[in-house]
């Protein structure tokens, strides 16, 4: 793995500032490892 590996546009107005006011509507991106596969989930699912 290379660092210019997470080379890509991201434009600002994409980035959050500032937190989920509740916050268990927050989502986490997954990538399995072994087959590439992407996935998101709320992160209510693993508190």
């Amino acid at each position: 793995m290379k660092v210019s590996d997470f080379t890509f546009d991201l434009p600002e107005e994409l980035i959050a500032q500032d937190p989920l006011e509740d916050r268990s509507s927050s989502r986490l991106l997954t990538l399995d490892k072994n087959t590439g596969e992407r996935s998101d989930m709320m992160s209510s699912i693993i508190l």
